[in-house]
């Protein structure tokens, strides 16, 4: 599920599942959601920031679950509404950081 990429500015949100099973390895469910804002900085230039969230869990002994924290700033420029192109055409600029989130089992001092 997700807000149409053609929406314009504002919220913009996203939320898939899925899951992988082959023969000869570990079945995997997967999970990610993502939210954020976009806002149209010029008729032909978008910039968007967003948090995406994302985890697999994978059913073997001795791995299971990873996830990840990813913020983004993307910049979008339209290419055929800037040269009044026919076709679609668009150069996408962004900057990431995907952050691992790791828990483990042993207690927290003082908790």
């Amino acid at each position: 599920m997700a807000q149409p990429v053609s929406s314009g500015s504002g919220v913009i949100w996203g939320v898939s599942t899925g899951g992988t099973s082959a023969v000869g390895a570990s079945p995997e469910q997967t999970g990610d959601a993502l939210i954020g804002y976009r806002q149209q900085v010029l008729p032909h230039l978008t910039l968007t920031s967003q948090l995406g969230v994302n985890g697999n869990y994978v059913f073997a002994p001795g791995d299971g679950l990873h996830s990840a924290l990813t913020p983004e700033l993307k910049l979008t420029v339209d290419l055929a509404k800037a040269a009044d192109l026919p076709w679609q055409a668009s150069l996408d600029l962004g900057l990431a950081r995907k952050l691992p989130l790791v828990a483990t089992g042993d207690p927290v001092p003082g908790f």
